[in-house]
């Protein structure tokens, strides 16, 4: 498997995750900003080490095709897990 698909796999699951966790602390408290802000913090927090499986040639279009997965598969599933 290549560096970037492991990538891309471990943050469709971290949106899945986050998905769940935002759905829940929306409902918990009624504060949105909480639900939105703790994901981006985890995402900042995680992507300096996923780099270091990646090249350094890369780095720009690891930020880029992360981000927008996590953040896709995200709202996604937060929308979804909102509506039930």
């Amino acid at each position: 498997m290549k560096a970037e698909q492991f990538i891309t796999g471990a943050y469709v699951v971290f949106g899945i995750i986050f998905g769940y966790i935002s759905n829940y602390l929306t409902k918990i408290l009624p504060n949105i900003l909480l639900a939105i802000s703790i994901p981006f913090i985890f995402y900042g927090l995680t992507v300096g080490p996923l780099f270091k499986i990646g090249k350094l040639h890369k780095r720009k279009m690891l930020i880029s095709n992360s981000l927008i997965t996590f953040f896709f598969v995200w709202l996604v599933l937060w929308i979804i897990f909102y509506n039930f």
